[in-house]
């Protein structure tokens, strides 16, 4: 830390050095708090829903490792072989682990990435990566 305070030509912070007298400290204390608050009001805050996908869903790699192999990584094909989706899900599993969504925007083709991972995250919770046999292994899941 000091090497580069001192190649961005600045001066490396000294340690901190409590006061001698009990009003010394308290000093410093005040100061070190005002310090802090000034910086917090200063920092970045990110909501929860600005942060990006890979940090939200749990099995992000895995799934997008799926639908690589199983649509090549579109998000909204419909080939017309009874799957949907960049995960390729069909009906009967749309219908179970996302009912609601099904009812609203009809098959996953039309949902979106995060939509179709969340789904897919449901099922794993009780079955595991088994509803993609051969893609999970191929991504080193099964």
């Amino acid at each position: 830390m000091a090497r580069r305070a001192v190649r961005l030509g600045i001066q490396p912070p000294r340690p901190l050095r409590l006061a001698r007298t009990e009003a010394g400290r308290r000093a410093q204390l005040a100061r070190l708090r005002t310090l802090s608050r000034w910086l917090a009001a200063r920092t970045e805050r990110v909501r929860p829903q600005e942060r990006p996908l890979s940090e939200r869903l749990r099995h992000y790699d895995a799934l997008a490792c799926i639908a690589g192999h199983e649509s090549g990584g579109r998000w909204d094909i419909s080939t017309g072989n009874g799957y949907y989706g960049g995960l390729q899900m069909d009906v009967a599993f749309q219908r179970t682990y996302a009912p609601d969504l099904l009812r609203r925007k009809g098959t996953a083709d039309n949902w979106t990435m995060e939509e179709q991972m969340r789904t897919a995250q449901r099922a794993i919770r009780t079955r595991g990566f088994t509803p993609w046999p051969n893609t999970a292994r191929m991504c080193g899941l099964l």
